[in-house]
């Protein structure tokens, strides 16, 4: 009958591969996220928030924006834009990127949806200023 250390070692084992396992397929999600997103040349920011503290306002975001040069996915903390620490989601730990993984589907749909919102924007401003010009020409 094994004994309880050897059973809490096969255990730990298991955990170990399967824990590699899937940071590795989240690494890759992230990579072809951002892949994707920047093959887009969008430049629309978006954010997902992961959680927030009640008592300290204290939050912890998925974030696509700017990031030393480029768009990226980032993890963001911090109570409001002065204290933010924003870090690239690559650069993060483990336990940070299995934390936030879950939300890329809520990030996505942010970005998609504030670039049709600017589109229309867009769109309208584009129209605004054909007609001022054409007022113009008579």
């Amino acid at each position: 009958m094994p004994d309880g250390l050897s059973v809490s070692l096969d255990k730990l084992r298991k955990s170990a591969e399967k824990l590699n396992a899937i940071t590795e397929v989240a690494n890759q999600t992230v990579q072809s996220v951002e892949a994707f997103l920047a093959g887009l040349s969008i430049g629309v920011d978006g954010d997902a928030n992961v959680w927030t503290d009640d008592e300290s306002d204290y939050q912890c975001f998925l974030s696509y924006r700017r990031l030393n040069g480029r768009f990226r996915i980032a993890v963001v903390h911090g109570t409001c834009p002065e204290d933010e620490v924003v870090r690239a989601w690559a650069e993060c730990n483990r336990e940070e990127k299995l934390e936030t993984i879950v939300k890329i589907p809520e990030l996505v749909a942010c970005i998609a949806n504030r670039a049709e919102d600017r589109t229309t924007e867009a769109e309208e401003a584009v129209d605004v200023v054909k007609q001022v010009l054409k007022s113009l020409e008579n």
